[in-house]
């Protein structure tokens, strides 16, 4: 079997040697809220596994071909989701053509208007669609007047659909109240069949969709950490097993340190670090395989984060409060990390007292777009700010600054 069947950095794991560790309480969760016809969000930092995690709790609705993926509602509307829809039972796409125009063919042209005056054309094969009455077409419509209107849940129903809405936090104003409509038009359906999950990166769950009584009513928020220990090493000891690797439990000790719980470092220093052994004809993993892999990731992967590092430290002064704030969060395992938390950290690493009030300074900067935004914070699920709590905003920065303070990668750069 070839390392990159079993380790897939970058890519859904998903096909049936693709190595992947079950996420626990939050997927069973997932499972759970769709069983019961519910809508999950599932939501948390960059680079969690949401995405992942969704496509296997939803294994067999995408084997049967009833899942439907919107990988992104970036410059999306719901009519675009609409679309996607209808593509799927079957009907092309298609603008409203000139009634004076002379067409043929053979099927029912079928209209549906979102509620934001477009129009999509759903072709029905096998039936006339062209009339001609002194030259002109006549074409029979269904509208869905509005994103409550029961026509395309009643399609989705009929065809058990399982609809997944990705990246719901790039979706503008006016797409997110369409679609905070739709979900409350599916709370009042009672669909059987239809399914509907929601996935979104951040902390504010309720800024994805608006919440009121009737959204709340459907949705089940279920928020996603970065893999703790025994997930990651499920992941990689079933990896290396599975090539009939052998390894120590220092190596897979340090891997996981190393990687923070970030599944694409750890597919990705998995592969590189199975790779070459087999291309050495070795059946162990040893710390040679790890400080190849590093080089590799830091030298193919790390690049930008790593500038985005350089960006948000200070390069001159005694006390370099920013490098200090990011190098001692780094080292804390915990996701939301408090105020507390970093002072003892910081004052340990430098040695001396350093309160809470001459780190807030630093801190509030490294959460600006001046010093590349690594820092963010925590939202409540109503949409205030939870207080004294502060995160990464992309959890792969923390990988790169513990490889850092480790020297396993700055020596590679």
């Amino acid at each position: 079997m070839n390392p990159n069947e079993v380790f897939v950095p970058g890519k859904f794991p998903i096909e049936k040697n693709n190595i992947y560790a079950d996420r626990g309480s939050p997927q069973h969760s997932v499972r759970s809220a769709i069983d019961r016809g519910f809508v999950p969000l599932v939501f948390g930092g960059y680079g969690v596994g949401k995405s992942s995690m969704v496509m296997h709790c939803l294994e067999k609705e995408r084997l049967s071909g009833r899942l439907i993926y919107i990988e992104t509602m970036y410059k999306k509307n719901l009519k675009d989701i609409f679309q996607q829809l209808l593509e799927k039972f079957g009907y092309t796409i298609d603008k409203k053509t000139d009634s004076n125009e002379n067409e043929s063919g053979s099927e029912v042209g079928v209209s549906a208007e979102a509620g934001i005056l477009w129009s999509i054309k759903a072709v029905l094969s096998g039936k006339i669609f062209r009339k001609q009455r002194r030259g002109s077409q006549l074409t029979k419509e269904l509208i869905v007047t509005s994103p409550t209107d029961r026509k395309i849940m009643e399609l989705c129903e009929n065809k058990q659909i399982v609809l997944v809405i990705d990246e719901l936090h790039r979706a503008n104003e006016i797409a997110i109240n369409d679609l905070s409509a739709f979900v409350r038009a599916y709370a009042n359906q009672q669909n059987k069949f239809f399914k509907i999950v929601l996935i979104g990166t951040g902390q504010d769950a309720s800024r994805m969709v608006y919440s009121d009584p009737g959204n709340d009513r459907a949705l089940q928020e279920i928020g996603l950490k970065s893999m703790i220990a025994d997930e990651s090493r499920l992941l990689l000891t079933q990896g290396f097993d599975k090539l009939r690797l052998t390894y120590s439990e220092g190596i897979i000790e340090k891997i996981i340190s190393t990687s923070v719980g970030v599944p694409f470092v750890l597919q990705y220093i998995g592969l590189e670090m199975a790779e070459m052994a087999q291309r050495n004809n070795r059946s162990e993993i040893s710390l040679i395989e790890f400080e190849s892999a590093m080089k590799n990731y830091a030298s193919n992967k790390a690049q930008r984060l790593v500038k985005t590092y350089k960006l948000a430290i200070e390069t001159v002064g005694e006390k370099k409060y920013r490098k200090q704030i990011l190098h001692a969060m780094s080292k804390i395992d915990d996701e939301y990390i408090t105020m507390e938390q970093i002072a003892s950290e910081v004052s340990r690493r430098m040695e001396d007292n350093i309160p809470s009030t001459t780190l807030s300074g630093p801190l509030r900067d490294l959460k600006s777009d001046q010093y590349g935004g690594v820092l963010t914070n925590i939202s409540t699920a109503y949409g205030g700010r939870a207080h004294n709590y502060h995160a990464f905003k992309d959890p792969a920065m923390k990988s790169i600054i513990r490889m850092i303070d480790e020297g396993t990668i700055e020596k590679y750069l």
